[in-house]
C-alpha cells in the first residue's frame, strides 16, 4: 500500500513540475527586462528570510524598473519624433497610444442619455431599441 502511494506521489509531482509550473516569470510590462525579472525572483526568495538582503534587492529592483521605464519612454519618444518628421500621422497616433498606455482594446460599450455606460448587452439592445423608436 505504501509502495503504491509513493509511486503515485512521484508520478504526480513529476507531472506537476513539468506541466504546471512556468519555466520563468512572464514580463507584464514592455519595459521589463530579463535582468529585472531575475532580480525580482531573487528578491522573492529572500522575502521573510533575510530582511536586510530583501530591502537591498527591493531598492535595486525599483531603481532598475525606473531606469528601464525611462529608457523605454525615450525610445518611444524618438520613434514618435521620427514619425512626426515623416508626417506619418496614422503610425504617429498608434505609437502615442502605445506609449501612453491607451492601446488596449476595450469591450463593447453603448452610451445612453446622461452619459451613463451600461455593460449588459441584452439591456443595451432593449434600451437602444427604445431610443431608436422614440
Amino acid at each position: 500500500m505504501e509502495d503504491l502511494w509513493n509511486r503515485m506521489k512521484v508520478s504526480l509531482t513529476s507531472v506537476t513540475e513539468e506541466e504546471v509550473k512556468p519555466d520563468k516569470m512572464v514580463k507584464r510590462e514592455q519595459c521589463m527586462t530579463d535582468s529585472i525579472l531575475e532580480l525580482m525572483e531573487e528578491r522573492r526568495q529572500h522575502k521573510n528570510r533575510e530582511n536586510v538582503r530583501y530591502r537591498e534587492l527591493h531598492r535595486k529592483v525599483i531603481r532598475a524598473i525606473k531606469e528601464a521605464n525611462e529608457r523605454w519612454l525615450q525610445e518611444k519618444c524618438v520613434e514618435i519624433e521620427i514619425l512626426q518628421k515623416k508626417y506619418d500621422n496614422f503610425n504617429l497616433y498608434e505609437k502615442l497610444k502605445e506609449a501612453t498606455g491607451r492601446y488596449r482594446r476595450r469591450g463593447p460599450r453603448i452610451i445612453f442619455s446622461r452619459w451613463s455606460v451600461r455593460k449588459d448587452l441584452p439591456l443595451h439592445k432593449r434600451k437602444w431599441n427604445q431610443l431608436s423608436t422614440d
